[in-house]
């Protein structure tokens, strides 16, 4: 009895499942990597519309920096940024005033709510 060398259906099967498991693989892993990316770049953005408020606040007088003239800012967009982010100023007074400038957003594809937040101290 002589074998002939080839490859029989079994062994193509085999291989075509470790292709298709190792392909799978990959696409899992570059789509998480698609998410961290994006959701890294989103915590960027955030830190970004944090401080470019707390230089506003800055920029201004002491009287000036009240609640009243840092209203809550929702949706602000950016880019083409699909997400909309919400920034909020809280202002704590007493012998001087304590900024905290937040911002929050839900991650496309996410139950949760996203939060940044940065908080300074301002005297006259």
């Amino acid at each position: 009895m002589r074998r002939e060398s080839g490859v029989t259906f079994l062994e193509l099967m085999v291989a075509i499942t470790i292709v298709l498991i190792a392909s799978g693989a990959i696409l899992i892993s570059l789509t998480f990597a698609g998410k961290i990316a994006q959701h890294n770049l989103n915590k960027t953005v955030a830190i970004n519309l944090i401080t470019e408020k707390l230089e506003e606040i800055k920029s201004d007088t002491y009287s000036g920096v009240t609640a009243e003239n840092y209203p809550l800012e929702p949706n602000l967009p950016v880019g083409t940024n699909p997400i909309g982010f919400n920034r909020s100023v809280t202002i704590i007074t007493g012998s001087y005033k304590t900024i905290t400038v937040t911002v929050t957003w839900n991650q496309l594809g996410s139950p949760f709510v996203e939060t940044e937040s940065i908080s300074t101290v301002i005297t006259q």
